[in-house]
């Protein structure tokens, strides 16, 4: 049975989890998996165009053509990474660790 799409990016995720170390893997809860959060960006739109947004709606952001990501483990900031295709599949690069201190 083929992996779905979904299934491929939380392994993703988890490969990327386990690469931030283990002062994080020391914080995780008692189960088999967590959430690990990638940020990509914000964007303030006013309400009154919510209701108009549609397909095709083109949403601009204040991003670089290398988009960076904030990675949160446990809601604290863990690292910072670049998002990348590899092997045709969204990756994120970390660039950036933080150890809590910063």
């Amino acid at each position: 049975m083929p992996q779905r799409y979904t299934d491929k990016i939380i392994e993703q995720a988890d490969r990327a989890l386990e690469a931030l170390g283990n002062e994080f893997a020391q914080k995780a809860p008692p189960t088999e998996s967590a959430v690990l959060e990638i940020e990509f960006g914000a964007l303030d739109v006013p309400s009154s165009r919510i209701p108009v947004l549609g397909v095709g709606t083109i949403l601009p952001l204040n991003e670089p053509a290398e988009p960076t990501v904030t990675l949160y483990y446990g809601g604290e900031r863990a690292a910072e990474g670049v998002l990348m295709v590899q092997n045709g599949m969204i990756a994120v690069k970390i660039t950036r660790k933080y150890d809590g201190s910063d």
